[in-house]
């Protein structure tokens, strides 16, 4: 990440070997360039330079406050001044596009679709042509098919729906042996699943789905409804400062099963598969709900034969080639 400073030395006397943000970062945040530096700083003169900070992984970090120091002129104290609080650095978790996502499409479509054009004057979607009728705008007569067949034939309209989709995210992992835990420092499984629901938004925000986001937790979270680049940046956000849950899992609350009630389909990331998890695709399913479940793990048993069921490795999303699910 790109840092932009811009120092101003208001005092009459020039500055010299000036270090920018020299103090501590927090854990996870490294200098690839190490400490900007300025040589020299005239009296009133204002001097715009950057640096870089890089960050491991995905995470929320907050910067120390912005400071300018000199340890000039014999190296023992250092002088410093600092600037004004900073917002916390969000990480989004790194996903990779998806160039094709197969959603299966329940019986209940028109229940959870939502009209695209709801102010006036704007255009309807072209459905096609038909005989005039008494009363058709006559400004909707199609004229070469009149030229062609020898009757007025007008065109026909209809609104245009999209479609409301639920991300539904699992935050129980299996869980890492302790001393592996202490080495990595992260859940590879979890940081994979965060990662494909990542992919899973931004295609269905770039085919202007209406999304509910819901993360299954303790207490469970939800982002939505929304559509477009400012929701993927709210569930970006979002997935950025989640953290694994530890435990037994809470399945889905009776209140969440009720805000799923008005929506065509689900997407379902699963980090396990067993009796509890299967209970609730079959819940959503009775309710008419055709769910799509993506099962992240390394290893997999008595995996269903469900076309709707993929199974998809950890390693295989960390090494960017889930672009297809």
């Amino acid at each position: 990440v790109r840092i932009e400073y811009a120092i101003t030395n208001r005092t009459r006397r020039p500055l010299l070997n000036l270090y920018l943000d020299p103090a501590a970062h927090p854990r996870g945040i490294s200098l690839p360039e190490g400490v900007t530096t300025v040589p020299w700083l005239a009296p009133h003169e204002t001097v715009r330079t950057h640096g870089y900070v890089q960050a491991e992984r995905r995470g929320e970090f907050f910067l120390p406050q912005p400071m300018a120091a000199s340890p000039f002129p014999f190296g023992v104290f250092r002088f410093s001044c600092r600037g004004d609080l900073t917002k916390p650095l969000v990480i989004y978790p790194q996903y990779t596009p998806l160039t094709s996502l197969k959603l299966p499409v329940g019986s209940r479509d028109q229940a959870g679709q939502m009209l695209i054009h709801t102010d006036s004057g704007q255009n309807l979607e072209f459905y096609g042509c038909r005989e005039y009728r008494y009363g058709d705008n006559p400004r909707h007569i199609h004229n070469p098919s009149w030229a062609r067949l020898g009757l007025p034939i007008i065109k026909e309209f209809r609104e245009e729906y999209m479609s409301r989709v639920a991300i539904i995210l699992d935050t129980y992992p299996k869980p890492i042996p302790g001393l592996l835990k202490v080495i990595r420092r992260f859940n590879p499984q979890f940081e994979a699943s965060l990662s494909l629901a990542a992919s899973v938004t931004e295609f269905l925000c770039r085919h202007d789905h209406i999304l509910d986001f819901f993360a299954l937790g303790k207490p469970p979270l939800r982002g939505g409804g929304g559509r477009g680049q400012g929701f993927l940046n709210t569930i970006l956000a979002l997935l950025a400062r989640l953290k694994e849950s530890e435990g037994e899992w809470p399945g889905v609350p009776n209140e969440m099963i009720m805000d799923l009630q008005s929506i065509n389909a689900a997407v379902f990331v699963m980090l396990r598969w067993d009796d509890d998890r299967k209970e609730v695709v079959d819940v959503l399913r009775s309710a008419g709900i055709r769910t799509r479940v993506l099962y992240v793990s390394e290893r997999i048993d008595n995996m269903p034969s469900d076309p709707d069921f993929t199974w998809i490795k950890p390693s295989q999303v960390a090494a960017g080639m889930v672009r297809e699910v």
